[in-house]
This record gives C-alpha cells, sequence and structure tokens, in this order.
C-alpha cells in the first residue's frame, strides 16, 4: 500500500485517472437506476389508462381518423373505418371463385364460348383447363403441358373447336378441342411462325380466320392453316389492340390517335365461304386521345370504347353504313384516371370499366352514369391482363401481369 501511495505522489496523471473512472462508474449506476424507475411508471400509468378506458369507452375517447375515398354515388364522398370496412367486404362478396394451381404467372386465358370453362396459360409451360363441377362452385382442373414453349395471347373460335395460341417462341398454336365439357380432349393440330416483326398486341380467331396486329400498325388475317389471307397497314400511327365481332364478319382496330377503324370480313361468291377481302366500314372518332381498349356486345351492334382522356364511351353500329351513317354516341362517362379496359356482357346486363386500378360494373342501358359496383385493386395494384365474360354473363374473369390466380367475380 506504502509502495502504491508513493507511485501516485510521484505520478499526479494517475491519480486523476483513477478517480475519474471511479466517478463515471458511479454516475452510469445512478443512471441505470433512473431509468428503470421512469419506465415503471410509464407502464403503470399506461395500465391505468387502459383499465379507465374500459370503464368508460365514450370518456377521453380518441377522434377516429376520417380517409377520402372515391365511392359509388359520390365524388371524393368521405369514408370513416367502419364505412370502408363495409365497402371491402362488398367487393369480398363479388368474388364467387379464385382458379388456382399454377407453378407460374398466368399469362392468357379465355372462357370457353359453349362449355362454360376457362382455358389460361401460363409461363410454368402448361395450359390449364378449370371446368366447374356440377351443383358445386368449385373447379375441376385439367393440366396439358406445353414442349419448351408457353403462350402469351390466345382465343378460342366461336364454335368452341380450336385454340389459337401466340406462343413465346413467336409460333402460332392451333389447338382442336373435342369431347364434353367435363373432360375436354385437346391436341396441337398445327403450328407456324407469325411474320410480323414488331410486338403483337393482339390475337383473334374465328373458324375461318385469324387475326393479328401488332404494334406498328399491321394487320394480318391467316386461315387456321396459316396461309395469309391479308396484310396490311391501318396507317393510324399505331395500333393499342383489335378484336372480332362474335358474328365474324366485323372487326375493330383501336389506334393512337384515338381513332377506330371498322372493318367488315367480305367473302367471295360461291357455295362455300372464300375469304375475298376486308374493306373499311366506317372510321369512328371515338377519342381525343388514344383509345386503349374497344368491346362489342353479344349481337355485334354495339361498342364500348376506353381512352387516356379518362372517358369511355358507347356506340351504336346499327346503322346505314352504306349510305354514310356515322356509329351514333349513346353514353360517354368520365372516369378517375385513364381507362385502361371495357367490356360489355353478351346479354346486355353490364359493362365492366377498369380504370385507375379500379373495376367498374355499370349498367349497360339508360344513361346512369353511377356504377352499381366498383372494387378497388382487384388484384393487389398489378396490371390487369384482358378481362372477360363468361357466355352467359353470370362472372367476369380477371387475372393479372405477375399473378399466380384467375378470379370470377359475380355480375353484381
Amino acid at each position: 500500500m506504502e509502495a502504491t501511495l508513493a507511485f501516485l505522489e510521484a505520478n499526479p496523471v494517475w491519480l486523476v485517472a483513477i478517480v475519474v473512472t471511479v466517478a463515471v462508474g458511479v454516475l452510469t449506476i445512478i443512471a441505470r437506476s433512473s431509468g428503470q424507475a421512469k419506465k415503471q411508471q410509464a407502464t403503470t400509468t399506461t395500465d391505468s389508462t387502459a383499465n379507465g378506458k374500459a370503464k368508460g369507452k365514450d370518456k377521453g375517447k380518441e377522434k377516429e381518423p376520417v380517409a377520402s375515398a372515391q365511392v359509388a354515388g359520390g365524388k371524393g364522398k368521405k369514408q370513416g373505418p367502419s364505412a370502408k370496412r363495409a365497402a371491402a367486404t362488398k367487393d369480398d362478396a363479388l368474388l364467387v371463385a379464385t382458379l388456382k394451381g399454377f407453378e407460374g404467372n398466368v399469362t392468357t386465358f379465355k372462357w370457353h364460348p359453349q362449355g362454360g370453362y376457362v382455358v389460361a396459360f401460363s409461363d410454368d409451360r402448361t395450359m390449364r383447363v378449370f371446368v366447374p363441377e356440377k351443383g358445386k362452385a368449385s373447379f375441376k382442373q385439367q393440366r396439358v403441358n406445353m414442349n419448351m414453349d408457353h403462350a402469351v395471347l390466345c382465343d378460342i373460335t366461336a364454335d368452341g373447336t380450336q385454340v389459337v395460341a401466340l406462343m413465346e417462341s413467336r409460333n402460332i398454336h392451333v389447338y382442336s378441342l373435342k369431347g364434353g365439357s367435363d373432360k375436354p380432349a385437346i391436341s396441337l393440330t398445327k403450328e407456324f411462325p407469325i411474320t410480323h416483326t414488331k410486338e403483337v398486341v393482339s390475337l383473334c380467331a374465328t373458324p375461318r380466320y385469324i387475326l393479328t396486329t401488332d404494334e406498328a400498325g399491321t394487320v394480318l388475317l391467316r386461315n387456321l392453316q396459316g396461309k395469309t389471307l391479308e396484310l396490311y397497314d391501318i396507317k393510324k400511327m399505331r395500333n393499342n389492340m383489335a378484336t372480332i365481332a362474335p358474328n365474324g364478319s366485323l372487326y375493330i382496330v383501336a389506334t393512337g390517335t384515338g381513332e377506330l377503324a371498322l372493318m367488315e370480313v367480305q367473302a367471295k361468291k360461291g357455295a362455300h365461304w372464300e375469304f375475298d377481302k376486308s374493306v373499311k366500314a366506317l372510321i369512328i372518332s371515338a377519342h381525343g386521345t388514344a383509345v386503349n381498349w374497344a368491346g362489342f356486345n353479344g349481337d355485334s351492334t354495339r361498342l364500348a370504347t376506353g381512352s387516356n382522356d379518362s372517358s369511355w364511351k358507347l356506340w351504336d353500329l346499327n346503322v346505314r353504313r352504306q349510305m354514310g351513317e356515322d356509329a351514333r354516341l349513346l353514353r360517354h362517362v368520365k372516369m378517375e384516371g385513364r381507362v385502361e379496359q371495357v367490356a360489355i356482357a353478351p346479354d346486355n346486363s353490364a359493362i365492366a370499366v377498369l380504370a385507375a386500378d379500379t373495376l367498374h360494373f355499370f349498367p349497360s342501358t339508360g344513361d346512369s352514369n353511377t356504377p352499381v359496383a366498383s372494387i378497388a385493386h382487384p388484384h393487389e395494384g398489378a396490371r390487369l391482363l384482358p378481362i372477360a365474360w363468361a357466355p352467359n354473363s353470370a362472372k367476369l374473369a380477371t387475372a393479372a401481369e405477375g399473378g399466380h390466380v384467375i378470379k370470377l367475380w359475380k355480375n353484381p
């Protein structure tokens, strides 16, 4: 001890260091003890507050936050949490089935026009057929494997006998559909390459011809054996999509200029149907900006269009085209955000409109601009593939890019 004291007297710096170290240790112990006391006090206060709320819910109750939401029947109408929960429940009530089982992303799908089942393709290199089980809300699934390829676009001919698919390999496959709707037999009957040099944006098929369009403006018609019937440029800057009318004799091309070209397929005179040419039936100046989508009704007399101008329109095509009459505008409905898709139910009971990631159902008759039901984010914000009505108009099918399911919504 005497030696230590002698050392510290000779080295005062060490003495100061020891004193500082001891002081810091004492202060640290004091600080920790104070923090634990405050934490215990805070816990006691919280428990007391909770007990107080349990005894009297109306006393000191915080005001509920209010959110602004777009709802059917009112623009910018205020909705509290309870109203938003009710709206979500209503949306869920429209969902009647979810078709699952895909090991990859759903890429394209169609309803069979007679069988009432869904034919779908996935990038897991499969075709899947979902057949409704009798007397049940469920579907049974049939799987067909593709050989090192998958479809990106597809259609089913109106007679229900053939599936036409554009493959990732830029070939067109034609599959035959035979047998009943319980278990259809599917087989590849024809394969041929496409001749488009740009991205193909639409593929449609009838028992007599296949229609494909690309983004550059090219329109190509072939028979189901792959023979070219007609190739031309629409000369409207670009094509956004095309679709064939249910009667098979008309098709429409939606362009980037806001115009639509209604074309009529004419056949040669003779005992058997043979393609002759497409003739321009109408040019419809539908919108001021690009037309994103167009769809016919069940009897091919009406057309719905949707545009970047945040509106959709309904047109009457039952006019005297030979005498120069234009399509008649029946309705013009403004929306919140660009209209990406429109689809008229085959029985004319409703019009489905996709705008700003919300799926709306409008009445197809009358002049009401208010949807009867709306589904926000039907696929959690993902971009939707082409929507499709069931042949009996009872359901609408949706799927999304990068999604693994197909959802079936009840026609409200």
